[in-house]
């Protein structure tokens, strides 16, 4: 999970630094590998829950700390791209 937000925060530099040299097929790009990134971690979070899950009844990855504000965003990503048909890289 450490690796796919920093991959979220190399590409989002990314973007900003092709937003001001106005390349926007780079900014497309750089676009692309966030949410990417973004989306991956959600799986990889509702992979840690589940398997949490499956052998602790207290709760899971919310009981240990797992669950955050920040962590809302990379799971609605992997839902949406889950309906969607879409996977993640």
């Amino acid at each position: 999970m450490d690796e796919c937000k920093s991959w979220a925060d190399k590409a989002e530099a990314l973007s900003s630094y092709a937003k001001q040299a106005n390349d926007n097929t780079l900014h497309r790009l750089a676009d692309r590998i966030q949410a990417r990134a973004i989306r991956r971690e959600g799986e990889l979070l509702e992979e840690i829950e589940a398997a949490t899950n499956q052998h602790d009844i207290s709760g899971g990855a919310g009981a240990a700390g797992g669950i955050s504000r920040n962590s809302v965003l990379p799971r609605r990503a992997a839902l949406v791209a889950r309906r969607s048909g879409r996977a993640a890289c």
